[in-house]
């Protein structure tokens, strides 16, 4: 049965967020479900109506505008789902009388951007010791991600007292699912970091790995900053940050990595997740497959011994 309340979609959308907060949800998501509802009062004026006279019809009214909008399918669906979400909480809540339906948006499943094999040897040019410390740490970045696979907003967050020099493991503690990770430490980024620390950094524990020059946490905005500059100087085109993770996964891919480990390094929830990757970057697995292809291994033997 519907509540009985004089509150308006506005109160209830906080309400939803605090509720959101308290089942862990991180500050980025809590960010863009504010973002997305700006937008939706901006075009549909909800805001102020009284949640007795609010409906899904309003959900219909937004859907339509996004699609009359230039927007990609994909941010527009991206749009209608995180309003979608703020609705189904209403209903389960027993604000609004009706589930609110599911909307058909039609995607095309677009290659992610990734560095070539060219470019990133280009930005794994090691920086000379004049190199400001700007320059130095964000090569160390790139190699931290190339090497990881980790978000931004995880690796801002990495403080050097996560890192195990002596195990060689990384402890992953800013996820986007509010989880910790542990995941290995390989002997190239050892030695990157063991370098990078002793030349620029001082090794307290509560430092954070990346940082300005004085050593306060760097944001993710100005992780794409540095980065953006660190490439244009290299002569490489910034894709974006989630470009140098989706290089991980497809190198990961291509080298003959594990869809089950990929995960696990991704840190993603579900494998179907991480075996996107696997059918995007499927053209990689082709490259050197005769020589583990069972079928070619067989006919190769059998002709051996034939001869």
């Amino acid at each position: 049965m519907k509540r009985k309340t004089t509150k308006t979609v506005s109160n209830l959308f906080e309400r939803f967020l605090d509720d959101k907060k308290l089942n862990n949800m991180t500050g980025a998501t809590i960010t863009n479900y504010r973002r997305f509802y700006s937008l939706y009062d901006k075009a549909i004026r909800i805001a102020d109506i009284p949640i007795e006279d609010f409906s899904n019809d309003y959900l219909v009214e937004w859907y339509k505008f996004l699609g009359e909008s230039k927007l990609k399918p994909s941010t527009i669906k991206q749009y209608i789902s995180a309003m979608r979400v703020f609705h189904l909480w209403l209903y389960d809540e027993g604000y609004i009388e009706r589930k609110p339906k599911s909307f058909y948006i039609k995607t095309e499943d677009n290659i992610p951007r990734y560095y070539s094999n060219d470019e990133i040897k280009l930005l794994l040019k090691k920086p000379d010791r004049k190199a400001s410390f700007e320059e130095y740490s964000t090569y160390v970045m790139i190699c931290f991600i190339l090497a990881t696979g980790v978000r931004a907003s995880t690796l801002v967050e990495i403080r050097i007292s996560d890192i195990d020099f002596e195990d060689r493991i990384i402890t992953l503690r800013h996820l986007k699912n509010r989880s910790k990770a542990i995941i290995p430490l390989s002997d190239k980024l050892y030695k990157v970091l063991k370098e990078y620390l002793s030349e620029f950094v001082r090794e307290s524990g509560d430092t954070y790995l990346f940082c300005d020059r004085y050593e306060k946490q760097i944001s993710t905005h100005g992780l794409r900053g540095r980065l953006h500059r660190y490439c244009n100087d290299r002569g490489v085109e910034f894709k974006d940050l989630h470009a140098f993770r989706h290089t991980f996964a497809k190198n990961y891919i291509a080298n003959g990595g594990s869809i089950e480990k990929l995960q696990k390094l991704l840190t993603h929830k579900s494998l179907q997740m991480t075996a996107y990757y696997a059918n995007i970057f499927g053209k990689d697995l082709q490259i050197g497959y005769e020589d583990v292809c069972p079928l070619d291994n067989i006919l190769v033997s059998r002709n051996i011994r034939r001869n």
